[in-house]
């Protein structure tokens, strides 16, 4: 599992290991909107391991307008940068494996919001952290039918 909070994380980890009697489950610690380290994380873990199926639910809606340290819009970079960068990153290691699967997790948030492709990053107009989160989920829905159906 890769997350970004090491005690949330850790309480995952020990319900699926309860639950599924797997004792193989690791967790890894990471912050998606940071594309450098997502970029760096996928490509050490492609080096040594496969993927078989990889789960996408990375979301979080800061409500303030909030710039990484790389001058990206939090939400944008975490809900869509950071999880595109991981996935294509991750591609090596699931082509490793027969039948790999990508599972995108939405919500019904997205319903709310249209894709904006001029503004991504609600740098025009009034910022509201609901209606990025809209959008981010909104590219991600649009990203998985077009580019993971292949």
């Amino acid at each position: 599992m890769v997350c970004r909070n090491k005690d949330r994380a850790a309480a995952a980890q020990n319900e699926i290991i309860e639950q599924s009697k797997n004792q193989d489950v690791h967790i890894h610690i990471l912050d998606l909107s940071s594309p450098r380290k997502v970029w760096e994380f996928a490509q050490n873990f492609t080096q040594q391991n496969t993927v078989h199926v990889l789960i996408n639910n990375a979301g979080c809606m800061v409500n303030q307008r909030e710039l990484t340290e790389e001058g990206l819009e939090k939400n944008f970079s975490t809900n869509t940068l950071g999880t595109f960068i991981l996935t294509m990153a991750l591609l090596p290691a699931m082509k490793k494996v027969e039948h790999p699967r990508v599972i995108t997790v939405s919500s019904g948030g997205m319903l709310v919001q249209k894709l904006n492709v001029d503004d991504l990053q609600f740098e025009k107009g009034t910022f509201d952290g609901t209606m990025a989160y809209a959008q981010n989920k909104v590219s991600w829905a649009l990203l998985t039918r077009r580019q993971w159906r292949k």
